[in-house]
């Protein structure tokens, strides 16, 4: 940015920052005005009031306020309305709600459903794969068991014919076998 003179501005943005300054409140009396008036409100009581509730007593306190006094406020065809049928639309409210609270314990009863039928899949899946693995397993070591049986038996049969094969050469020179030989 450039000046008039022609120079460079090195404050570019100092526009913007005083207009955001000058934006901001002076003092915080609102804000403080309206936690004492929450204050007032929900008390040690009145604790557990709901957001909503709170919000209707605010709703209240200001129509007094802006009427000046409870007795100043209009009694309108409207209000009477109202009035005649606030029970009835509570009455409504609370169905809905309880409705609504019916249907998300359905929601989570069937998410939770569906979530035990997965993990029973993962379950019956690895078991299915630990059977399986196992089988393997049993096979290859009857398959190992076989070839063992089958060198014990070709051993047995060398050293049974070697020893006959000994006894013969023993004999032919005379030897009892214990170590005397031609005697």
């Amino acid at each position: 940015m450039v000046d008039t003179v022609g120079e460079k501005k090195y404050y570019k943005n100092l526009g913007y920052i005083a207009k955001a300054a000058l934006t901001l409140s002076r003092s915080n009396a609102s804000p403080e005005r309206g936690f004492l008036v929450n204050n007032a409100i929900v008390t040690k009581e009145w604790g557990s009031l709901s957001e909503q509730s709170v919000v209707a007593l605010w709703v209240v306190k200001e129509a007094i306020h802006l009427f000046g006094s409870c007795t100043k406020v209009p009694i309108t065809k409207d209000f009477i309305h109202a009035v005649k049928h606030s029970h009835s639309e509570y009455a409504l409210f609370l169905e809905n709600q309880r409705k609504q609270a019916l249907l998300e314990e359905e929601k989570k009863k069937k998410e939770e459903a569906e979530e035990a039928k997965r993990v029973d899949q993962r379950t019956r899946k690895s078991l299915h794969e630990q059977l399986a693995e196992q089988a393997q397993l049993e096979m290859a070591q009857i398959a190992e068991q076989e070839t063992a049986r089958q060198l014990i038996s070709e051993a047995s049969q060398k050293l049974s014919e070697a020893v006959q094969g000994k006894q013969t050469i023993y004999r032919r020179n005379g030897c009892t076998g214990y170590g005397k030989c031609g005697q």
